[in-house]
């Protein structure tokens, strides 16, 4: 068993630095998924798909962007009650492809997923996934 964790309790993993990416590797991540990934995809854990051994997200803090996609890529996600999930990259015309997009949906209940892929909005670890906004 692996587990993932993030060092103090405000910030799990903030993923890519939205304000300081270069346009053109922003434009070649689409295009070649291994430009500034190595084994394993982003975060060295999103394309490991023969894991033996479960892995799970310990989130002590906000899991943002790669940081939240980091976390679907787990097999079990546990949350400090001031945990807070969020895709921001949406906000500003980006797909969450690194697992954000495609797992998601598969984990929480579909419409508050495409409530949080189309607008970038935080949700907190203590809202209940009813499947009601």
């Amino acid at each position: 068993m692996a587990i993932l964790t993030g060092a103090g309790d405000r910030i799990f993993s903030g993923g890519w630095d939205l304000k300081e990416s270069d346009e053109s590797l922003t434009a070649d991540l689409y295009y070649d998924s291994e430009v500034g990934n190595g084994p394993g995809g982003f975060g060295g854990i999103a394309e490991f798909w023969g894991l033996t051994k479960p892995v799970i997200a310990a989130v002590n803090g906000s899991a943002a962007g790669g940081g939240f996609e980091i976390t679907l890529a787990c097999d079990m996600i546990v949350a400090a009650e001031h945990a807070r999930f969020v895709l921001p990259e949406t906000r500003i015309g980006l797909l969450p492809v690194a697992g954000g997009i495609q797992n998601l949906h598969r984990r929480i209940p579909y419409n508050i997923a495409m409530h949080l892929i189309m607008t970038g909005e935080p949700i907190s670890a203590l809202r209940p996934l009813d499947g009601a906004l």
